[in-house]
């Protein structure tokens, strides 16, 4: 094992080589396969060319219990791996049988892939009462953060926010206006303010209760540096308290809350140009091919949560 000044120096370098640019993700990959060997009481300059303990990494990274990687981004942890062993000047490790691990985890996980499902907008109303239950009656120590979960949630369905706003919740600016709630959207950090929307109806009434946290500088700003399955977990968080489970076979996801809301909106009576506007599609096609749930019982969560997009 690499041991002492020489095998730190050695990390340093590695490390430094993956930190600016578009190096960064490698860096980030680069790190997890660091944490990975630390766990297995293993040196990473030395297992990187070890095409055994790659795979199982692999493996790890894809069944991980904390945060699931996607298959199709499996060949990116094997970049970083090669970019460090050509920037320290090690050998390439092998990669052509990683590859076919990979290939291998993908083809395994379509046919596990259960099928995503819109959240309905009842059960985003039952999340709402479940949280408004809890901070009154005290039943979780760190209040703030049950309601920042739900008001990610919440805005994540009406607004039918894309995954790059999801991403980056630090950047969206919430302040309650007369009967409405005005949400300035950022589409990139640092950039100026580019769209705004204005929500009424049940969600302005549950930001109007909370608006004490609302009332924060930056109600997100601990939000920074979300990912996909942040808001995935803190959704499935959610519902698990409240005792809401999809059906068998099928999943929630964090995308779940874009077509949930648009789902609801359709079948709030909304017309499909307001909702093209308002969720930011360009065509109804793709609204109609792979948002729109037509299988939805309509029900009265649907207006109470959408219809405010309705004229008048």
């Amino acid at each position: 094992m690499l041991e002492g000044t020489g095998g730190q120096e050695a990390l340093r370098l590695a490390r430094s080589s993956l930190s600016t640019g578009t190096l960064q993700t490698y860096g980030s990959s680069w790190a997890k396969f660091e944490r990975f060997c630390v766990q297995e009481g293993q040196e990473a300059l030395e297992k990187m060319t070890d095409v055994g303990f790659l795979a199982r990494f692999l493996g790890a990274m894809h069944e991980g219990p904390e945060r699931p990687i996607a298959s199709s981004t499996l060949p990116g942890y094997l970049a970083a791996i090669r970019r460090v062993a050509d920037d320290l000047g090690y050998p390439r490790p092998e990669h052509g049988l990683l590859t076919a691990v990979c290939t291998g985890l993908n083809k395994l996980s379509r046919t596990r892939q259960q099928v995503r499902i819109p959240v309905e907008a009842k059960d985003i109303i039952t999340l709402c009462e479940y949280t408004r239950s809890a901070v009154a009656m005290r039943m979780t120590a760190n209040r703030a953060a049950l309601i920042q979960m739900t008001a990610a949630c919440l805005l994540g369905f009406v607004c039918m926010f894309r995954r790059s706003t999801m991403k980056q919740l630090e950047t969206v600016d919430l302040e309650l206006r007369g009967d409405y709630l005005s949400v300035m959207i950022r589409y990139e950090k640092r950039q100026p303010l580019k769209r705004q929307l204005k929500i009424r109806g049940y969600a302005f009434k549950w930001f109007q209760e909370h608006q004490r946290w609302l009332s924060r500088p930056k109600p997100f700003d601990e939000a920074k540096a979300l990912h996909g399955a942040d808001i995935q977990r803190w959704l499935l968080l959610l519902l698990e308290r409240a005792n809401i489970t999809p059906p068998a076979g099928m999943l929630y996801e964090w995308h779940s809350l874009r077509s949930g809301g648009c789902t609801a909106a359709y079948f709030a009576g909304v017309e499909m140009m307001t909702i093209r506007h308002h969720g930011g599609w360009k065509d109804d096609r793709t609204i109609q091919d792979h948002y729109v749930n037509f299988n939805h019982v309509c029900h009265e969560a649907d207006r109470q949560l959408m219809a405010f997009l309705k004229p008048g």
